[in-house]
């Protein structure tokens, strides 16, 4: 399955209305826009997949419809995809992309200021 261009222009269109620097990429037809080499959204068909904060996929947001995206029937944390009714206009779709770039900054800020662990090893490793 091939992404829409047309969504991902709109999305191209949120990103630079948020003056948020990204890269695209593209595999397995899915068009993904990392901001600091991280994934934060992804138009994948006619969906947009994006990465937010688990705890704001917990609460529901307020009514909003999503579907969160699962791998081997396991759901993924944080990852949801979105429908063309919740991205019907370009302010939800803006409203959207604003959570996905603020994770994306809660994850990096977090990420540097927490020492990074090596699987098997006991040893913490400078940064």
């Amino acid at each position: 399955m091939t992404y829409n261009d047309f969504l991902a222009n709109r999305v191209r269109k949120a990103f630079a209305n948020k003056n948020a620097a990204y890269t695209e990429t593209v595999s397995f037809g899915q068009l993904n826009f990392l901001v600091n080499d991280c994934f934060c959204a992804g138009v994948n068909g006619e969906e947009l997949e994006i990465h937010i904060s688990p705890d704001k996929v917990a609460r529901g947001l307020h009514g909003r419809k999503f579907r969160r995206l699962d791998e081997s029937g396991r759901h993924l944390r944080g990852f949801i995809a979105l429908g063309a009714d919740e991205l019907a206009c370009d302010e939800r779709l803006e409203e959207w992309i604003s959570l996905a770039l603020d994770y994306n900054r809660y994850v990096l800020a977090h990420e540097r200021s927490e020492p990074r662990r090596v699987k098997g090893c006991r040893t913490r490793l400078p940064l």
